[in-house]
């Protein structure tokens, strides 16, 4: 023996409480390698040494976690691997660091398993066995055929030990002592399933809780738990993963083998902290090469983890493995059990399930064929987010990654369009904060406030409900635990469906959130055009939160979802995008995950489909599922698509009159049975109890049923309309219809001649504009006073053409959804302070749609509709400007957090408020052609814009306006009409507004690839400019243009 590690000397650690552990794994000894393995090993041991004396503690244990040789049936035969491998490999090590036999613990790995012992049959049948409850069984019973080709390892095992050792059926577990501390072993068995066949045998791996828990319950009592298992979780079959790994945090140490990698990770479970350390191999030469050196303080509560790798030639030692851990070296606490935190990780494990059925339920969509992928993470697509709404995107966001918010420990509100993924973005937060578990030490509670429980402390019994139903029927966990839970922190809660005008919900949340302070939140709130554009905050929670705007699909996430959709069907999908960018930007159609899948699943069917409006392509898309044209439909002969649509409008009406978004499971199955006496239909024909399911028209979770997607129930509704003129007249009443914005859209896009009810707006608004003549008339007359350096900001912002396809679609203006959040009640309240902004948006949607009527009418409505946001935006300056000019003073500086702004004197305030206000001047006009783009923007209304041109040329606001929506609308021969509307304007207000529009324009390069455009918007916002600034040489024009001409050529 060697004197420096001779066991007499006076080590730091050797008397104290500390253990020292050597953990090897994967030798694959064979003949041929025996002169390499055995230099390796003499490597090892000199190493091991040197670390000792490193580190005071000597070696107690050597832990080999499997493979110790090549082939199970050269074990004891042919070679004797075996027995060559105690002599190459164990005894060596043993006697050199003074380790008697006992003290060598070992478990087997794929390769110990002697293939000629598997029964070929009897194999197929255990491959059978995946689920938890028959792998329990097996374990139980244990046949002597399945334990057949690991049986000489067992044998060995007996053999070899004279120490106390308790055999389960399969695997061992021992206790040993050192320096008055007991250790306690589990030496788990995953070899037992395996066939030797290598990367293929992912997924079939079984361990079997039973065998950890029977081999666990002899060392319990023991001061340290370690335990050896060679396969990682993630090779078991996936049904016992997540059981497995909450087992595994019984223990205070997990050593593993197989994947032939140092990667050691604290995770925290169960309450302590369980570390896992999986070590490298020693042969062959190829992958990492190395082995762990594990030091466990008691006293200290710590435990060091020495990565030490094999550096081949010229060096052919071991040293610190400093590409995985600075210094080669990690250190853990040791801790204590935790209840609380038991409790926590078991409800994480319980809950990962429960979401992944959640996640089926919001996904993107599913095509009634299945041809498409059937899995929310084949099908999603990361969401485009941003710090600013598309409504201010004049002003260029910063973009956000979801994976990067997630991480991150802030409260989040995240604030999207109708159908933008919102729902989708929270399953993906829940499925994050459950993988990342071990990190974060918090379960998602998923909450939707349009489903809140009846009764006080609704959102608190609401998260009762969704744990209670959501785990399984043996799983003991109660209110108390719970509530114990939530009021420690540990809950990250998901709370959907937002409304921030309904003030019943924001006291709800904001109670929850003062008595739970501690909590993660994520909310999802629709976005409404007046809580972005203006100056009225959020609503205050008591928490600090991030605003996050959810962006409107681009063309590189429409190309990424068809890819994903057409996976493996077809090869090229170039063409298809590009059709669908451009019905989406001709019909100013909203670029949700959920459109662009309607396209799709359209597309799958009828290849030549041109969309007309937004209800053209729900119909199509409602047709095409429910197969109104099948021949397969024919098994049902008697209940076509009329009667199945009919049973929808039921459905959809019947939750309007109850007030709600959803079903019980027991109203449904009742209102299915009264539907069918009604009308003498027998359910088991019509197959609508199931039918409507499997086509993913309704949803089905918990003991809720509700349509899969709040757009589809519109439609119905919006259908149930177009059948009963009393259910319109009710949808159209006043004080009512702003709850009804969605379905009167899909009404108008049906019918396409509202004549009537264009009629009837149009009287309330003009009396509107009447009423505030004298705000329109202060439109030609802003006094934007404010000087802008435009020529720097160009080139300092100008992007590259390598950014187009990414970015196309985020700098178009006229692209969104629905602007106005839908109300919970429709039937309850008559709001009399119904909002003016929301009467236009229903008007314009129902002139985009109206394209029946005649086009005097058209011209006469847009008219009204264009002078009826004039008036809003004159309305909204002068509001604005009288509130800034209320709480903007010197008094409130630090309130307004402006006290860093150099205000020092009235005259410096007086500037900064000029600056703000037209800043507003400028950016509302701007905000609100956005919006106007959206409400109206159909290009068949181009011989309508120019006659209402025409009329309005006294008033250049107007004409500013309308000249604006048709290049928004890429109406005609831009470039002439730009130019020609600018020599003819001579407010200089206006000027300054056109210049940042064109500026918005070059920036985003919003006519795409056409280099003569671009050139001409440059041309234009130098020549604003110069008009602009009279004290500009008009000869430096051609110089400036040269140079932002450079400038253009170099990005593209």
């Amino acid at each position: 023996m060697k004197q420096g590690y001779n066991r007499t000397m006076n080590y730091t650690g050797g008397s104290m409480r500390k253990l020292g552990i050597v953990h090897i794994s994967d030798a694959h000894l064979q003949k041929k390698n025996v002169t390499d393995i055995k230099k390796i090993v003499e490597k090892l041991i000199t190493d091991v040494e040197k670390i000792s004396g490193e580190t005071g503690q000597i070696a107690n244990l050597v832990c080999f976690t499997g493979d110790l040789i090549q082939r199970g049936d050269y074990a004891k035969e042919v070679e004797n691997e075996w027995d060559l491998a105690n002599e190459i490999i164990v005894d060596p090590i043993l006697e050199k660091l003074n380790i008697k036999k006992d003290n060598f613990i070992i478990i087997p790995g794929n390769h110990e398993v002697n293939r000629n012992k598997i029964e070929k049959y009897s194999e197929k049948g255990f491959r059978g066995i995946t689920n938890r409850q028959e792998i329990d069984e097996l374990v139980k019973e244990m046949p002597t055929i399945a334990r057949d080709r690991i049986q000489y390892f067992y044998e060995y095992i007996k053999e070899c030990y004279t120490e106390e050792v308790n055999f389960g059926k399969i695997g061992y577990s021992l206790i040993r002592e050192f320096n008055g501390t007991k250790i306690g072993m589990v030496c788990l068995d995953s070899a037992w399933r395996s066939s030797g066949e290598g990367d293929i045998e992912r997924n079939r791996i079984i361990v079997g809780k039973r065998q950890i828990d029977d081999l666990f319950e002899y060392i319990k009592d023991t001061d340290l738990k370690i335990c050896l298992m060679h396969h990682p979780v993630n090779w078991l079959v996936p049904d016992e993963q997540q059981e497995i790994k909450r087992c595994l945090g019984k223990f205070d140490l997990v050593l593993r083998g197989h994947v032939h990698e140092l990667d050691d990770e604290q995770i925290i479970s169960k309450g302590c902290q369980t570390i896992y350390s999986t070590a490298g191999k020693i042969f062959p030469m190829d992958y990492y090469n190395g082995y762990s050196y594990i030091v466990c303080d008691f006293e200290k509560r710590k435990c060091s983890i020495y990565l030490r790798k094999y550096y081949d030639v010229p060096r052919e030692c071991f040293d610190k493995a400093v590409e995985l851990y600075e210094d080669g070296r990690v250190e853990y606490d040791l801790l204590s059990r935790d209840k609380t935190r038991e409790e926590l990780y078991d409800l994480a494990v319980q809950l990962q399930k429960s979401y992944a059925g959640l996640s089926e339920k919001f996904l993107a969509i599913q095509e009634f064929d299945k041809k498409t992928p059937d899995k929310i993470e084949d099908l999603y697509v990361a969401p485009v987010l941003s710090t600013k709404s598309e409504y201010v995107k004049e002003e260029m966001a910063e973009e956000i990654d979801l994976e990067k918010l997630i991480a991150s420990n802030n409260n989040i509100i995240f604030i999207g369009k109708r159908e933008s993924g919102k729902t989708t973005i929270l399953q993906k937060i829940a499925f994050s904060c459950l993988e990342e578990f071990d990190k974060n030490q918090k379960v998602p509670i998923y909450i939707d406030l349009k489903t809140l429980p009846k009764g006080t402390d609704r959102i608190l019994q609401a998260c009762f409900q969704f744990v209670l139903r959501n785990v399984s029927e043996d799983y003991d966990i109660n209110k108390n635990t719970i509530r114990n839970l939530i009021e420690k922190g540990y809950v990250q809660i998901l709370i959907d469906n937002v409304c921030l005008s309904n003030q019943n919900d924001i006291v709800k949340l904001q109670d929850f959130m003062k008595k739970y302070p501690e909590c993660k939140y994520a909310l999802m709130v629709e976005e409404e055009f007046f809580q972005t554009i203006s100056l009225k905050e959020l609503p205050d929670f008591g928490l600090n939160f991030d605003s996050i705007y959810i962006q409107m699909f681009g063309k590189k996430e429409i190309r990424e979802l068809t890819n994903k959709w057409y996976s493996g069907r077809l090869q090229d999908t170039t063409e298809l995008v590009e059709r669908i960018y451009t019905y989406c930007n001709s019909m100013n159609f909203p670029r949700t995950p959920f459109n662009i899948a309607l396209f799709l699943v359209i597309n799958d069917v009828d290849s030549s489909f041109v969309p007309i409006n937004e209800s053209n392509v729900m119909q199509n898309y409602l047709e095409t599922v429910l197969e109104k044209l099948s021949i397969s439909e024919l098994d049902y002969s008697a209940y076509d698509f009329k009667l199945k649509q009919d049973f929808l409008i039921f459905l959809a009406y019947e939750m309007y009159k109850r007030d709600t978004y959803y079903f019980t499971c027991e109203e449904f199955y009742k209102m299915s049975s009264d539907y069918h006496e009604r009308l003498g239909f027998k359910e088991t024909d019509s197959k609508f109890n199931s039918i409507f399911f499997e086509k993913c028209i309704l949803a089905k979770y918990d003991n809720f049923i509700s349509f899969r997607h709040h757009s589809i129930m519109e439609f119905f509704m919006a259908k149930k309309a177009e059948e009963s003129p009393e259910f319109l007249a009710e949808m159209l009443m006043k004080g009512k219809r702003h709850h009804f914005q969605n379905e009167i859209k899909f009404y108008a896009g049906l019918n396409r001649n509202c004549k009537k009810i264009l009629s009837d707006i149009s009287e309330e608004i003009c009396q509107f504009i009447y009423d505030n003549m004298e705000a329109i008339d202060a439109l030609d007359n802003l006094k934007i006073q404010t000087q802008f350096n435009i020529l720097q900001n160009v080139k300092k912002n100008r992007m590259t053409q390598s950014e187009i396809d990414e970015l196309t679609d985020k700098n178009q203006i006229g692209n969104k959804s629905e602007v106005a959040p839908q109300e919970i009640s429709k039937i309850d309240t008559i709001d009399d302070s119904e909002n003016y902004f929301t009467l236009l948006n229903i008007y314009g949607n129902i002139i985009k749609n109206s394209e029946l009527i005649d086009n005097d009418e058209k011209t006469m409505h847009l008219e009204t509709y264009i002078y009826g946001y004039s008036l809003m935006f004159a309305i909204l300056i002068k509001q604005l400007e009288e509130a800034n000019n209320e709480y903007i003073t010197m008094d409130n500086l630090d309130k307004l957090a402006l006290d860093k702004m150099e205000i020092e004197t009235e005259e410096d305030l007086e500037h900064f408020k000029t600056t703000i206000n037209d800043f507003m001047k400028i950016g509302f006009p701007l905000a609100l052609q956005a919006v106007i783009v959206e409400n109206v923007g159909n290009p068949k209304l181009e011989i309508a814009i120019n006659e209402t041109i025409n009329k309005n040329k006294s008033s250049e606001f107007m004409v500013f306006m309308l000249t604006l929506l048709k290049s928004d609308l890429r109406i005609g021969n831009i470039k002439n009409a730009i130019s020609s509307y600018i020599k003819q304007v001579q407010n200089i207000d206006i000027l300054k507004i056109v210049l940042f529009k064109m500026i918005f324009y070059y920036r985003s390069r919003y006519f795409g690839n056409d280099v003569s455009m671009d050139a001409k918007i440059l041309e234009i916002i130098v020549d604003l400019e110069m008009r602009l600034n009279p004290n500009i040489d008009r000869g430096q024009k051609a110089l400036v243009t040269k140079l932002m001409r450079g400038k253009l050529k170099r990005d593209i």
